[in-house]
């Protein structure tokens, strides 16, 4: 596959307020990594989900819920990656990270036009690029979406679980096929929380509630 041209307990990197808020996660053991054989992590940067009005081909002008990250590949080999951003509120309510090309396009618009930004399908296009042991990080740039409405906006807190940044995954004991569902898969987890005014809502009121950590889920 072609490359890209521009690339228990945790131990873990937070830079907090580092370079435009973005923090990052470095790839750590989870329980259940001792199952899989030669299992690679990629490192993720994330910054804490914001808001953005945009209008949806069909269905007008809405508030749409992203999160731009960044993923660095210091595993040795290029890696493919199928990303899946899952956002799960405090209510149980649960919203799966969606492509929406005019949000997208918005966001680049807003935060960097000269950047290439991927969505969760075209990031899986091409192998993230191996950096150097020695060298300035390859950094490929990618966005969340999440089309919640009310039932998003009125969350207090929440959490992103997040898929694909490995290889890991384990079959669940007792289940006689190798089917998806009975599947747990290297995932991490980050919490936030959101305590402002479902009617004035302010993209800083999202914060880090806590540690994120490697599960298998």
């Amino acid at each position: 596959m072609a490359s890209f041209l521009a690339p228990a307990f945790l131990l873990i990197t937070l830079l907090g307020d580092g370079p435009f808020g973005y923090n990052e996660v470095v790839p750590t053991p989870a329980d259940g990594d001792q199952k899989v054989p030669d299992v690679w992590t990629l490192t993720l940067k994330y910054r804490s989900p914001r808001y953005i009005m945009v209008d949806v081909p069909g269905q007008g002008r809405k508030l749409i819920w992203y999160m731009r990250y960044h993923l660095i590949n210091e595993t040795g080999k290029p890696r493919q990656v199928i990303p899946k951003f899952t956002l799960v509120t405090d209510k149980g309510d649960i919203f799966e990270d969606t492509v929406l090309p005019s949000a997208q396009r918005a966001v680049i618009l807003r935060e960097d036009p000269t950047i290439q930004l991927y969505n969760s399908v075209t990031i899986s296009r091409n192998d993230i690029p191996v950096t150097p042991t020695d060298g300035k990080p390859i950094e490929i740039h990618g966005v969340a979406f999440w089309d919640g409405g009310e039932k998003l906006m009125s969350a207090r807190s929440f959490d992103v679980f997040v898929t694909g940044l490995s290889n890991g995954y384990v079959k669940v004991e007792g289940k006689d096929e190798a089917k998806d569902a009975d599947m747990l898969r290297k995932t991490l987890r980050l919490p936030f929380s959101k305590p402002g005014d479902i009617y004035n809502p302010d993209s800083k009121e999202i914060r880090i509630a806590g540690s994120p950590a490697w599960i298998y889920r």
